[in-house]
C-alpha cells in the first residue's frame, strides 16, 4: 500500500475506534486490527496515540480554515458576503464532514495535554491573523462595526451551537436550513 494510503487507512481506523470506543480506551493494538497496518507501521506514521489524534485534528482544521479562509478572500471587498458567507459556510462544513466535526469538539482539550498542542495552536494562530485582519479591513473602512473580543462569538457563535447540538444528537434537521437566519442575525450585529 502506498504511504499516503497507508496514513489515510489508520487515521480512518483510529478516527473509528476513537468514536465507538472512547480516546483513552483506543489502543494502538485495536488501531492495528481496524486498518489492517502493523503496530510499526503506525508508530512509524505517527509516533504515538497522540500523534494520530493530533493529525486527524489538524487535518480537519486545516480543511475547514483553508475553505473558510478562501470564502474571506473570495469576499475581500465585500463585508456583507463575507460576514453572511462565513455562517453559511461553517454549517455546510459541519454538516457535510460530521467526523471531522466530532473530532474537533471532542478532542481539543485531549490535545491540549499532549506534545502536539504547540502546533495546533500555531495553525489556529496563523488562520485567526488572517481572518481578524480581514475584519480589521472592513472596520477601517466602516463597513462593518468593531466587536472587539466578542466579534468571533458574535460572528460563529451561534453557528457554533447549533453544530454542537448536531453533532450531539439534539438537533433534528440539517444544520444549513438555519444558515439564512443565523447569517442575518451575524450581519445585523455587524452591519455599520
Amino acid at each position: 500500500m502506498r504511504v499516503a494510503g497507508r496514513r489515510d487507512a489508520i487515521l480512518e481506523a483510529a478516527r473509528a475506534c476513537f468514536e465507538e470506543h472512547g480516546y483513552a480506551a483506543t489502543t494502538i493494538e485495536l488501531i492495528a486490527a481496524r486498518s489492517g497496518a502493523s503496530n510499526g507501521s503506525i508508530y512509524h506514521h505517527f509516533g504515538a496515540k497522540d500523534g494520530i489524534l493530533a493529525a486527524l485534528y489538524s487535518d480537519a482544521l486545516v480543511s475547514y480554515q483553508e475553505e473558510l479562509l478562501a470564502l474571506l478572500r473570495e469576499h475581500a471587498d465585500d463585508a456583507e458576503g463575507g460576514i453572511r458567507g462565513a455562517v453559511v459556510h461553517h454549517l455546510a462544513w459541519v454538516e457535510a464532514h460530521p467526523h471531522e466535526t466530532r473530532t474537533l469538539f471532542e478532542h481539543r482539550q485531549t490535545l491540549e495535554r499532549t506534545p502536539r498542542a504547540g502546533e495546533i495552536r500555531r495553525q489556529n494562530r496563523a488562520a485567526l491573523g488572517e481572518a481578524r485582519a480581514w475584519t480589521a479591513r472592513h472596520v477601517e473602512a466602516g463597513t462593518i462595526r468593531d466587536l472587539g473580543p466578542a466579534t468571533a462569538a458574535i460572528w460563529l457563535g451561534p453557528a457554533q451551537v447549533v453544530a454542537r447540538d448536531w453533532i450531539g444528537g439534539r438537533l433534528r434537521g440539517a444544520p444549513r436550513a438555519l444558515a439564512p437566519e443565523l447569517a442575518e442575525a451575524a450581519w445585523r450585529a455587524f452591519r455599520a
